[in-house]
Protein backbone atom coordinates (compact mmCIF):
# COMPACT_ATOMS: atom_id res chain seq x y z
CA UNK A 1 0.00 0.00 0.00
CA UNK A 2 1.14 3.16 -0.83
CA UNK A 3 0.14 6.86 0.15
CA UNK A 4 0.18 10.44 -2.38
CA UNK A 5 -0.66 14.18 -1.52
CA UNK A 6 -3.26 15.43 -4.16
CA UNK A 7 -1.21 16.82 -7.28
CA UNK A 8 1.24 14.67 -6.77
CA UNK A 9 2.01 12.40 -10.06
CA UNK A 10 1.65 8.50 -9.35
CA UNK A 11 4.33 5.51 -10.33
CA UNK A 12 3.20 2.41 -10.80
CA UNK A 13 6.37 1.10 -9.53
CA UNK A 14 5.88 2.53 -6.62
CA UNK A 15 3.49 -0.21 -5.58
CA UNK A 16 6.17 -2.75 -7.02
CA UNK A 17 7.27 -5.49 -3.88
CA UNK A 18 8.30 -8.29 -5.43
CA UNK A 19 7.71 -8.24 -9.63
CA UNK A 20 10.30 -10.56 -11.21
CA UNK A 21 10.31 -12.61 -14.48
CA UNK A 22 11.11 -16.78 -14.77
CA UNK A 23 14.71 -16.25 -13.98
CA UNK A 24 14.23 -13.53 -10.82
CA UNK A 25 14.93 -10.65 -13.00
CA UNK A 26 12.86 -7.21 -11.85
CA UNK A 27 10.15 -6.55 -14.59
CA UNK A 28 9.85 -2.86 -15.24
CA UNK A 29 6.32 -1.10 -14.95
CA UNK A 30 6.45 -0.66 -18.84
CA UNK A 31 7.09 -4.34 -19.58
CA UNK A 32 3.55 -5.43 -17.31
CA UNK A 33 1.07 -6.27 -19.48
CA UNK A 34 -2.46 -5.31 -17.63
CA UNK A 35 -2.80 -2.44 -15.14
CA UNK A 36 -6.40 -2.68 -12.84
CA UNK A 37 -7.40 0.51 -10.99
CA UNK A 38 -10.59 0.44 -9.45
CA UNK A 39 -11.59 -2.87 -12.08
CA UNK A 40 -10.62 -0.49 -14.66
CA UNK A 41 -8.00 -1.42 -17.61
CA UNK A 42 -5.98 1.69 -16.99
CA UNK A 43 -2.32 3.08 -15.89
CA UNK A 44 -3.27 6.23 -14.51
CA UNK A 45 -4.62 7.75 -10.79
CA UNK A 46 -6.65 10.81 -10.73
CA UNK A 47 -4.48 12.81 -8.36
CA UNK A 48 -6.75 15.82 -7.82
CA UNK A 49 -8.69 14.77 -5.49
CA UNK A 50 -8.54 12.86 -2.24
CA UNK A 51 -10.03 8.77 -2.46
CA UNK A 52 -8.66 5.60 -2.12
CA UNK A 53 -7.68 3.45 -4.83
CA UNK A 54 -7.52 -0.31 -5.40
CA UNK A 55 -4.89 -1.37 -7.84
CA UNK A 56 -3.83 -4.78 -9.03
CA UNK A 57 -1.32 -5.86 -12.18
CA UNK A 58 -1.32 -8.98 -14.72
CA UNK A 59 1.94 -10.63 -16.18
CA UNK A 60 1.39 -12.80 -19.33
CA UNK A 61 4.13 -15.91 -18.78
CA UNK A 62 5.68 -17.69 -22.10
CA UNK A 63 2.85 -19.77 -21.88
CA UNK A 64 0.01 -17.03 -22.17
CA UNK A 65 -0.94 -18.17 -18.47
CA UNK A 66 -1.79 -14.85 -16.49
CA UNK A 67 -0.18 -14.33 -13.57
CA UNK A 68 -1.97 -12.02 -10.75
CA UNK A 69 -0.74 -9.97 -8.20
CA UNK A 70 -2.61 -9.46 -5.05
CA UNK A 71 -4.72 -5.95 -4.44
CA UNK A 72 -2.81 -3.31 -3.15
CA UNK A 73 -4.85 0.40 -1.94
CA UNK A 74 -3.33 3.56 -3.30
CA UNK A 75 -4.41 6.49 -0.94
CA UNK A 76 -4.44 10.20 -2.35
CA UNK A 77 -4.41 12.87 0.96
CA UNK A 78 -5.25 16.18 1.11
CA UNK A 79 -4.55 17.50 4.75
CA UNK A 80 -2.93 20.76 3.73
CA UNK A 81 -5.06 24.07 4.69
CA UNK A 82 -4.92 27.22 5.79
CA UNK A 83 -7.60 28.97 7.32
CA UNK A 84 -7.70 32.64 8.22
CA UNK A 85 -10.35 35.58 9.98
CA UNK A 86 -12.44 38.50 8.98
CA UNK A 87 -11.38 41.57 11.66
CA UNK A 88 -12.47 44.88 12.05
CA UNK A 89 -9.59 47.52 12.68
CA UNK A 90 -10.17 50.99 13.68
CA UNK A 91 -9.08 54.06 12.06
CA UNK A 92 -5.42 54.69 13.43
CA UNK A 93 -4.66 51.28 14.50
CA UNK A 94 -2.01 49.24 13.84
CA UNK A 95 -2.63 46.40 12.07
CA UNK A 96 -0.69 43.07 13.27
CA UNK A 97 -1.01 39.86 10.09
CA UNK A 98 -1.27 37.60 12.56
CA UNK A 99 -4.21 38.61 14.09
CA UNK A 100 -6.09 37.38 11.02
CA UNK A 101 -4.34 34.08 10.61
CA UNK A 102 -6.27 31.03 12.85
CA UNK A 103 -4.15 27.40 11.77
CA UNK A 104 -2.57 25.92 8.86
CA UNK A 105 -1.75 22.55 7.97
CA UNK A 106 0.79 20.42 6.05
CA UNK A 107 0.38 17.16 3.92
CA UNK A 108 0.42 14.85 6.81
CA UNK A 109 -2.17 17.16 8.69
CA UNK A 110 0.66 18.65 11.11
CA UNK A 111 -0.39 21.98 12.86
CA UNK A 112 1.85 24.97 10.69
CA UNK A 113 3.01 27.87 13.45
CA UNK A 114 2.35 31.55 11.54
CA UNK A 115 6.29 31.43 11.47
CA UNK A 116 6.72 28.83 9.20
CA UNK A 117 8.16 30.03 6.16
CA UNK A 118 5.74 28.36 3.83
CA UNK A 119 3.23 30.91 4.83
CA UNK A 120 3.05 33.60 3.03
CA UNK A 121 1.10 36.72 2.83
CA UNK A 122 1.77 38.03 -0.47
CA UNK A 123 2.89 41.36 0.36
CA UNK A 124 -0.02 42.50 2.23
CA UNK A 125 -0.42 45.82 3.58
CA UNK A 126 -3.56 47.83 4.93
CA UNK A 127 -3.36 51.95 5.04
CA UNK A 128 -5.54 52.68 8.32
CA UNK A 129 -5.12 56.03 8.16
CA UNK A 130 -8.64 56.30 6.80
CA UNK A 131 -11.87 53.60 6.45
CA UNK A 132 -12.24 51.21 4.02
CA UNK A 133 -12.30 47.27 3.51
CA UNK A 134 -9.12 45.27 2.41
CA UNK A 135 -9.20 42.08 1.08
CA UNK A 136 -6.15 39.79 1.68
CA UNK A 137 -4.89 36.38 0.55
CA UNK A 138 -2.54 34.13 2.87
CA UNK A 139 -1.06 31.41 1.24
CA UNK A 140 0.69 27.86 2.24
CA UNK A 141 2.95 26.19 0.39
CA UNK A 142 2.95 22.91 0.46
CA UNK A 143 5.09 20.09 -1.20
CA UNK A 144 3.06 19.41 -4.08
CA UNK A 145 0.65 22.48 -4.41
CA UNK A 146 -0.43 25.70 -2.57
CA UNK A 147 -4.07 26.27 -0.41
CA UNK A 148 -5.06 29.82 -0.26
CA UNK A 149 -7.47 31.56 2.66
CA UNK A 150 -9.15 34.93 2.26
CA UNK A 151 -10.55 37.31 4.49
CA UNK A 152 -11.46 40.91 4.83
CA UNK A 153 -9.93 43.81 7.13
CA UNK A 154 -12.68 46.36 7.68
CA UNK A 155 -11.22 49.82 8.68
CA UNK A 156 -13.73 51.85 10.72
CA UNK A 157 -13.72 55.43 12.09
CA UNK A 158 -13.95 55.07 16.08
CA UNK A 159 -17.26 55.40 17.26
CA UNK A 160 -18.31 59.28 18.84
CA UNK A 161 -21.74 58.52 20.34
CA UNK A 162 -23.54 59.71 23.13
CA UNK A 163 -25.25 56.29 24.25
CA UNK A 164 -26.99 57.66 27.46
CA UNK A 165 -28.11 60.62 28.90
CA UNK A 166 -29.79 61.07 32.40
CA UNK A 167 -33.62 61.78 32.70
CA UNK A 168 -34.39 64.35 35.65
CA UNK A 169 -37.87 64.81 37.41
CA UNK A 170 -38.49 67.06 40.11
CA UNK A 171 -42.13 66.13 41.32
CA UNK A 172 -44.42 68.58 43.13
CA UNK A 173 -43.02 72.15 44.01
CA UNK A 174 -45.56 74.53 46.33
CA UNK A 175 -45.07 77.76 45.01
CA UNK A 176 -43.73 80.17 47.60
CA UNK A 177 -43.23 84.34 48.11
CA UNK A 178 -39.17 83.16 47.40
CA UNK A 179 -37.10 81.69 44.84
CA UNK A 180 -37.15 77.94 45.38
CA UNK A 181 -34.10 75.54 44.39
CA UNK A 182 -36.50 72.03 43.88
CA UNK A 183 -33.73 68.79 44.35
CA UNK A 184 -34.05 66.24 41.55
CA UNK A 185 -36.03 62.71 42.92
CA UNK A 186 -34.59 60.46 39.41
CA UNK A 187 -32.51 57.98 41.08
CA UNK A 188 -28.52 56.95 39.53
CA UNK A 189 -28.71 59.84 36.71
CA UNK A 190 -25.61 58.90 34.33
CA UNK A 191 -24.33 60.66 31.20
CA UNK A 192 -22.44 57.31 29.26
CA UNK A 193 -20.47 58.42 25.69
CA UNK A 194 -18.10 57.35 23.74
CA UNK A 195 -15.04 59.10 21.50
CA UNK A 196 -11.72 57.75 19.66
CA UNK A 197 -9.67 55.78 21.87
CA UNK A 198 -6.61 55.16 19.54
CA UNK A 199 -6.54 58.52 17.74
CA UNK A 200 -8.28 61.01 20.00
CA UNK A 201 -10.07 64.09 19.12
CA UNK A 202 -11.58 67.40 20.69
CA UNK A 203 -14.62 67.32 21.35
CA UNK A 204 -17.47 68.70 23.88
CA UNK A 205 -20.67 67.49 25.62
CA UNK A 206 -22.67 70.29 25.22
CA UNK A 207 -26.39 70.29 26.79
CA UNK A 208 -29.08 72.60 26.31
CA UNK A 209 -32.43 73.25 28.17
CA UNK A 210 -35.75 74.47 26.56
CA UNK A 211 -38.68 76.17 28.20
CA UNK A 212 -40.84 74.67 30.60
CA UNK A 213 -44.34 74.19 29.09
CA UNK A 214 -47.65 73.30 30.85
CA UNK A 215 -48.68 70.17 29.38
CA UNK A 216 -51.81 70.83 29.31
CA UNK A 217 -51.46 74.78 27.66
CA UNK A 218 -48.39 75.35 25.78
CA UNK A 219 -49.11 78.81 26.05
CA UNK A 220 -48.21 78.73 30.09
CA UNK A 221 -44.67 79.08 30.40
CA UNK A 222 -42.49 78.37 33.39
CA UNK A 223 -40.79 81.84 33.43
CA UNK A 224 -36.99 82.59 34.91
CA UNK A 225 -36.60 79.14 35.84
CA UNK A 226 -32.65 77.61 36.32
CA UNK A 227 -31.21 73.77 36.13
CA UNK A 228 -27.82 73.61 37.92
CA UNK A 229 -26.16 70.12 36.85
CA UNK A 230 -22.67 69.50 38.70
CA UNK A 231 -19.93 67.76 37.99
CA UNK A 232 -20.34 64.16 38.50
CA UNK A 233 -18.07 60.81 39.09
CA UNK A 234 -16.17 59.79 36.26
CA UNK A 235 -15.65 56.23 35.22
CA UNK A 236 -13.33 54.93 32.20
CA UNK A 237 -12.04 51.36 31.79
CA UNK A 238 -9.39 52.80 29.87
CA UNK A 239 -6.16 54.36 31.99
CA UNK A 240 -6.46 57.67 29.84
CA UNK A 241 -6.92 61.34 31.44
CA UNK A 242 -9.97 62.25 32.77
CA UNK A 243 -12.10 64.78 30.37
CA UNK A 244 -12.58 68.32 31.64
CA UNK A 245 -15.68 68.84 33.46
CA UNK A 246 -17.72 72.02 34.56
CA UNK A 247 -20.45 72.60 36.48
CA UNK A 248 -23.70 74.21 34.48
CA UNK A 249 -26.02 76.79 35.16
CA UNK A 250 -28.91 76.32 32.40
CA UNK A 251 -31.73 78.90 31.47
CA UNK A 252 -34.64 77.41 30.11
CA UNK A 253 -34.02 79.44 26.71
CA UNK A 254 -32.30 77.23 24.61
CA UNK A 255 -28.99 78.02 25.05
CA UNK A 256 -25.98 75.72 25.19
CA UNK A 257 -23.34 75.36 27.77
CA UNK A 258 -20.52 72.89 27.70
CA UNK A 259 -20.58 70.03 30.44
CA UNK A 260 -17.82 67.98 29.60
CA UNK A 261 -14.31 68.76 27.31
CA UNK A 262 -12.12 66.09 25.75
CA UNK A 263 -8.96 66.40 23.71
CA UNK A 264 -6.79 64.13 21.77
CA UNK A 265 -4.69 63.82 24.83
CA UNK A 266 -7.65 63.77 27.38
CA UNK A 267 -10.97 61.74 27.99
CA UNK A 268 -10.51 58.96 25.00
CA UNK A 269 -12.53 56.27 24.85
CA UNK A 270 -15.70 55.33 26.70
CA UNK A 271 -16.81 57.57 30.17
CA UNK A 272 -19.81 57.04 32.55
CA UNK A 273 -20.15 60.52 34.23
CA UNK A 274 -22.47 59.30 36.92
CA UNK A 275 -24.18 62.83 38.53
CA UNK A 276 -25.32 63.08 42.07
CA UNK A 277 -29.09 62.75 42.29
CA UNK A 278 -29.74 65.44 44.96
CA UNK A 279 -27.66 67.72 43.31
CA UNK A 280 -29.13 68.42 40.34
CA UNK A 281 -31.24 71.33 41.52
CA UNK A 282 -34.23 73.60 39.63
CA UNK A 283 -34.79 77.11 40.67
CA UNK A 284 -38.05 78.73 40.20
CA UNK A 285 -39.30 82.31 40.82
CA UNK A 286 -42.30 82.78 42.99
CA UNK A 287 -44.04 84.83 40.08
CA UNK A 288 -44.85 80.90 38.19
CA UNK A 289 -48.79 79.82 37.81
CA UNK A 290 -49.28 76.42 38.98
CA UNK A 291 -49.33 73.88 36.43
CA UNK A 292 -47.51 70.50 35.12
CA UNK A 293 -44.98 71.63 33.21
CA UNK A 294 -42.36 69.63 31.42
CA UNK A 295 -38.94 70.63 29.66
CA UNK A 296 -36.27 68.94 27.16
CA UNK A 297 -32.90 68.37 27.77
CA UNK A 298 -30.56 68.84 24.25
CA UNK A 299 -27.56 66.39 24.47
CA UNK A 300 -25.20 67.53 21.80
CA UNK A 301 -21.39 65.45 21.30
CA UNK A 302 -19.52 67.42 18.92
CA UNK A 303 -16.19 67.33 17.04
CA UNK A 304 -14.84 70.89 17.85
CA UNK A 305 -11.13 72.31 16.40
CA UNK A 306 -8.54 71.55 18.65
Amino acid sequence: DTELYVGQKWNLESVFKNVVDKDGNPIKPEEVNYVSIDGNKTREIDTSKPGKHTVSIAILKANKEWVYSNNVTVTVEDKTSIETKNSILYVGQKWDPKDNFVNATDEDGKSIPWEDPRITKNGASIDTSKPGEHKIKYTFQGKVKNVDSEFTVTVKEEPFTIKQVPYFDFEDHILVSTNKSVVNKKENPTIDLETPSIEGKDWQLQVELSPFLDKKNSKSILKGVSLYIPKGKLESDLETEEPTQYDCQLEANGKASILMHGTKTKGKGRWKNKLATKEITLSIPPENKKGNYESTLHWTLLDVPG
